[in-house]
């Protein structure tokens, strides 16, 4: 939708900031890109660089940050937003509005992201809450939830999987298209709580994780999604 030159989509007109405070942020996230674009020594925007008259943005987005991926998508015009939330939610629920959609897909972005930084400086994560601002709903969750590792009852205590590691874990099996991948992840924390059984029922009741959380994953039926993500992706490219 933007182009491929660094001139087009790397332009500030053609995102949406509607307020003077998001015009000012924008131009600060496009520095960021632009300064990837002239100035990155890592592969392959220095190879584009160096052998090619362009850097088109598949290329050049390898080498930004994640932060700097998901505030550039903030400013995506909606119908563009939902264009790329339509490739990574693996189950297209038509009892889903499209603004559920959309915040449900930011939060987890943040979500992940928040986490993902805490463990990256190795913070102490097993009791860290993201803001309530960017919580999961929970019966907005249940309506894309294609491993069903969220069951009905945690909406009774409205707070399993809003803002905690239990929310980071459902974000990213929500958004990671790839049964194999969610399976293998599934399975390493399957693996670490039966491992350390000694400690596994504090550490699930200190980070709000579901009591039953081993079982659940245990029960989750990984080929029968993996039939169903092949199923998605020869429809989408016959």
């Amino acid at each position: 939708n933007k182009g491929i030159h660094y001139s087009e989509y790397l332009d500030e007109n053609k995102y949406h900031s509607p307020t003077p405070d998001r015009k000012t942020k924008l131009s600060a996230v496009i520095g960021n890109f632009t300064k990837v674009h002239f100035d990155s020594k890592d592969t392959p925007t220095i190879f584009y660089r160096k052998n090619h008259n362009h850097i088109p943005p598949w290329i050049l987005f390898k080498n930004i940050t994640f932060n700097n991926a998901i505030d550039l998508y903030s400013f995506l015009k909606r119908e563009e937003k939902l264009e790329i939330i339509s490739e990574y939610f693996l189950i297209n629920n038509q009892n889903i509005t499209d603004d559920e959609r959309l915040e449900l897909f930011k939060n987890m972005l943040i979500i992940t992201r928040k986490f993902r930084n805490k463990i990256a400086h190795n913070a102490k994560v097993i009791t860290y809450r993201v803001d309530r601002r960017y919580e999961l709903q929970q019966i907005k969750l249940m309506k894309i939830n294609p491993y069903s590792l969220m069951k009905w009852k945690d909406t009774k205590n409205k707070i399993t999987g809003r803002n905690d590691l239990f929310a980071m874990i459902l974000s990213l099996i929500i958004v990671l298209d790839n049964p194999v991948l969610v399976g293998n992840m599934l399975n390493e924390i399957s693996v670490f709580l039966e491992s350390n059984a000694n400690v596994s029922d504090s550490y699930i009741k200190i980070t709000n994780l579901p009591p039953d959380i081993i079982n659940r994953i245990q029960n989750i039926d990984i080929k029968k999604y993996w039939v169903k993500h092949l199923e998605k992706w020869n429809d989408e490219n016959n």
